[in-house]
């Protein structure tokens, strides 16, 4: 019995010494873990725990830790100061603070984390980067408690409609976040939503802001069929403008440089150097050009004006020009966030572009080779009795007859190939629309013009075997002998 006392009383006593001045670290979820902290870093922590001599590790991942808290070992190993107290009586007790405090007080004042998630901004706004993947990053950025976006400017175009769906969400987030805007690259009008938002602007004096729209009203002559869907941004230029000022003027930015303005342009149209004439007024077709833009400036001349501040090193070491002490970025879990929406709205560019100019050369052709248009002659012949009649086949493999069925036949494939052309394209529209992408529209076309398709393709199946009459003409004479 006095055995197994003793052996109790040395597991208590082994499991206690682990715990004195353990380290602890605490989850986001609540819960608490003791031991010692032998390895740490941005991806995850590693913890030592000692159980009944034995022992193990546990290792969590970074953005699940919340604080780490060190506790120095030095205050459970006092005794160790009392084998020669003899000696310096004297010093004793003046010295022994101040080595408590000089030692590994270093790794118990080192400064909690603090999380910063980074958005690469690149390509086209609304498509590689758009509003549906901004969402989801921020909403993970809340979930994981992260106080501080910055914003990685690298986009070279963008639509204003998916923009200002950006403007709206970092609006509705902001009692979550500190925002950053970091421009080492020329920056486009869509883009200024991220200058307007940030609580500071850090910028490459050298670079070019603002500047003509990439995608903005454009028309080719007075053919409504081949008009640009540019005109998607048309609708929100004011709600754009207006909302831009509102965000500026919060942020306490300039509003000189968030102006916006409208200029208009015309350019002659010419096909491999050759003019092009509209056929309604006979004059030189002209291509509009409506540009919607923030007038340009320079990385320098805002700096100057003191909307921002010139780029010193890389976005990991902001934190030391914010003044934040344990300043940590996150990008991968953004792009994680992102790539879903990012490929299927990329992907979807795609498929739009090959299959509304496959569909608008379909509708060209039906344009073409009318069977309609061509004239179709009457025969004259005698029949053996020696009565007189007309006749469209008097060989029937050369005869009108065959000629009128062979255009026909081809008339019908083309309807057909442009019907299913835009289907697709009806499918493909559909699917941007469910995305988010206004920019997937229909070209503009009459009203029931897919109806038109059909009716007229069912009349060329009805009168595929027999020339109509009203496309017959007489040109020989019945009287002759």
């Amino acid at each position: 019995m006095r055995v197994s006392f003793t052996l109790i009383a040395f597991v208590v006593l082994t499991l206690f010494s682990s715990l004195v001045g353990a380290d602890v670290v605490t989850l986001k979820d609540g819960t608490t873990h003791e031991g010692t902290v032998i390895s740490e870093n941005r991806a995850q922590v590693v913890l030592e725990i000692v159980i009944a001599n034995i022992k193990t590790t546990k290792t969590f991942p970074r953005y699940k830790v919340r604080s780490i808290e060190y506790k120095p070992l030095e205050e459970v190993e006092e005794p160790e100061a009392e084998d020669a107290p003899e000696e310096t009586p004297e010093t004793t007790g003046g010295d022994a603070e101040p080595e408590v405090e000089d030692e590994p007080a270093t790794i118990g004042d080192r400064p909690d984390p603090v999380m910063a998630m980074q958005l690469t901004i690149k390509g086209t706004l609304g498509e590689h980067f758009n509003s549906r993947g901004l969402k989801k990053a921020l909403d993970l950025a809340v979930k994981e408690e992260i106080e501080h976006i910055v914003f990685f400017l690298d986009c070279d175009q963008g639509y204003l409609y998916d923009s200002l769906e950006m403007l709206r969400l970092f609006n509705a987030y902001d009692e979550y976040f500190s925002y950053y805007a970091f421009v080492n690259d020329d920056l486009p009008t869509s883009a200024y939503v991220f200058l307007a938002v940030a609580d500071r602007v850090f910028l490459n004096p050298s670079i070019e802001l603002g500047g003509d729209m990439d995608y903005s009203n454009c028309l080719f002559g007075t053919d409504r069929i081949t008009e640009r869907p540019w005109r998607v941004d048309l609708p929100y230029r004011e709600q754009w403008s207006d909302e831009l000022r509102e965000a500026a003027q919060h942020t306490k930015k300039p509003l000189s440089f968030f102006e916006t303005d409208t200029k208009y342009s015309e350019q002659e149209v010419e096909v491999m150097g050759m003019p092009v004439f509209d056929e309604r007024t006979g004059q030189r077709a002209v291509r509009r050009f409506d540009r919607f833009w923030v007038p340009e400036t320079t990385g320098q001349e805002m700096i100057d004006a003191g909307l921002g501040e010139p780029i010193s090193g890389s976005v990991s070491r902001l934190g030391g020009l914010l003044g934040i002490e344990g300043w940590r970025v996150q990008g991968s879990i953004a792009s994680r966030a992102m790539r879903a929406d990012e490929q299927a709205a990329v992907r979807l560019g795609k498929r739009y572009k090959v299959a509304r100019q496959h569909f608008q050369m379909r509708l060209v052709s039906l344009t073409q080779d009318d069977p309609r248009d061509s004239d179709y002659e009457l025969v004259y012949q005698k029949d053996r009795d020696g009565t007189l009649r007309f006749d469209l086949d008097p060989i029937p493999e050369l005869g009108e007859t065959n000629r009128w069925r062979h255009s026909v036949e081809r008339k019908i494939l083309q309807y057909q190939d442009c019907m299913e052309a835009h289907k697709e394209l009806v499918k493909i529209v559909e699917e941007g629309q469910e995305l988010g992408l206004k920019q997937a529209l229909m070209p503009e076309i009459k009203d029931g013009y897919l109806e038109e398709m059909r009716l007229q393709n069912e009349w060329f199946i009805e009168h595929q075997r027999e020339i109509p009459d009203e496309y017959l003409k007489l040109d020989a004479d019945p009287t002759r002998p």
